[in-house]
């Protein structure tokens, strides 16, 4: 259940980070739109905005990746554990009622 807790909190803070990085930038751009200079002052402080965009953007991009995989890791390595103890717990149960059977016919 901790685990579960965990997962959602990290999900939410990816989120967070995103909505507000998202944010800043677009008042930001209104900002720009929005301030008193020239035609090609406007375009070069776009420019710029849009530049930082892209950089922050791609940085987003790779933590929510290694978020990701560290998630899929995770959850793989609670699978294949799963998947062994069913394994073993099936080999078990199959001794048991193969060691019945044997019984019971002699």
């Amino acid at each position: 259940m901790e685990e579960h807790f965990d997962d959602e909190r990290g999900h939410s803070f990816v989120a967070f980070v995103a909505g507000a990085g998202i944010g800043a930038l677009v008042g930001a751009a209104v900002a720009l739109l929005l301030a008193p200079q020239s035609g090609r002052e406007s375009r070069e402080d776009m420019k710029e905005a849009l530049h930082k965009l892209s950089e922050r953007t791609d940085e987003l991009a790779g933590r929510v990746k290694e978020a990701a995989a560290g998630f899929v890791h995770e959850k793989r390595e609670v699978l294949d554990k799963a998947v062994h103890a069913y394994r073993e717990g099936a080999t078990e149960k199959k001794k048991q009622l193969e060691k019945g059977k044997a019984e019971k016919s002699t």
